[in-house]
């Protein structure tokens, strides 16, 4: 059975315990919605609460006062110097465009999915529980922007595999121009 990859989890009446420390200012929280919502209701106002599903972050944004998405790599997969979809549809929902704010985000679908099937699914599948680093590193790579091999114990992506991502990030539009498959 694979391990939690958060480690242990804490009740909200512990976290919002600890917003009582000073130099508590904020909390990763990737939980179930009851979970995070309850320790945004109870200490909120006190640090920053972050839930890292890039999915959620605007629902949470606007409709529970959620300050920041941090902690997520889709913030790097998803977006390039040229094109900021998260951040676009941050600014519009902020400057209340809502709908805009909407159909921006509703663009991020086919990310979410190749999301879902090379960093989520063997993230909760494989290596019980163990982030999946080959895939992380092999996608910005593809981006253009190289992260350098994986360490051993870790290994590459496989040959196939790696011909599989590329397909999916050239038809996301963010392969790097020199990454293309020749």
């Amino acid at each position: 059975m694979p391990r939690s990859y958060s480690g242990y989890s804490i009740s909200p009446e512990l976290i919002a315990e600890l917003a009582d420390i000073d130099i508590i200012c904020g909390i990763k929280n990737p939980k179930p919605r009851d979970h995070v919502l309850a320790v945004q209701n109870s200490c909120g106002d006190r640090i920053v609460v972050c839930d890292a599903a890039e999915e959620d972050w605007l629902e949470l944004h606007l409709d529970h006062g959620f300050q920041a998405l941090m902690s997520t790599p889709a913030v790097a997969l998803f977006q390039t110097a040229a094109d900021r979809p998260i951040a676009r549809y941050t600014a519009l929902a902020e400057e209340g465009r809502l709908d805009e704010a909407w159909a921006v985000h509703a663009t991020l679908e086919p990310h979410r999915r190749a999301f879902q099937r090379w960093m989520r699914d063997p993230w909760l599948t494989n290596m019980e529980g163990a982030i999946p680093i080959a895939e992380l590193k092999a996608w910005l790579g593809l981006k253009g922007l190289p992260q350098g091999p994986v360490r051993l114990p870790l290994v590459p992506l496989p040959e196939q595999e790696l011909a599989d991502l590329t397909t999916d990030i050239e038809a996301l539009g963010l392969l790097a121009a020199d990454r293309a498959p020749a």
